[in-house]
């Protein structure tokens, strides 16, 4: 089964109006992943959001996110590290994204995907996303308990309340 992937796709004809600019592509399944530039026709590169980890402790510590992609090169010329500095030692998950071209965005995408990470473990190449939980006073208390006891439910059986409470422990 082949995944839904994001991706920019860049035209590498230096006779082109749209040289190395870069075109949003649609999420398509990964193995279409010919682009062709839609000024001139010729047949330029694309470029896939991927992320990846290292997978030797109980949750994650880091989060990098690599961006300003720039297609001349094939290279990243950003880097944002996010850090929960309270752990000894973690795992580190990489997103490459072409779609990223500033300093805030990507320090806002690796902030979120760090708090993301602390309730799901992603797949290997996938980039995981997030879901805000929004908690109402004014709903009737019934109701507010419900939502409340969903949420102890998914911290407690997170990578993160493990880690957590072995620390307690030690």
């Amino acid at each position: 089964m082949n995944r839904l992937t994001r991706a920019v796709g860049y035209c590498l004809n230096e006779q082109c109006a749209d040289y190395e600019r870069g075109v949003y592509l649609v999420p398509v399944e990964e193995r279409h992943s010919t682009f062709y530039c839609p000024t001139c026709r010729f047949k330029g590169r694309r470029v896939n959001e991927s992320g990846a980890f290292t997978r030797n402790h109980d949750c994650f510590r880091e989060v990098r996110v690599e961006y300003l992609y720039d297609p001349n090169t094939d290279t990243y010329k950003g880097l944002a590290i996010i850090r929960d500095e309270e752990l000894d030692n973690g795992d580190v998950y990489t997103l490459r994204s072409p779609l990223i071209k500033g300093d805030k965005r990507a320090l806002k995408v690796a902030e979120g995907l760090l708090s993301t990470l602390v309730y799901h473990e992603p797949e290997e190449g996938t980039v995981p996303s997030s879901a805000e939980t929004i908690l109402s006073t004014s709903s009737p208390t019934k109701e507010f308990t419900q939502q409340l006891n969903t949420l102890i439910d998914r911290w407690e059986s997170s990578p993160m309340a493990r880690v957590k409470q072995q620390k307690g422990r030690a």
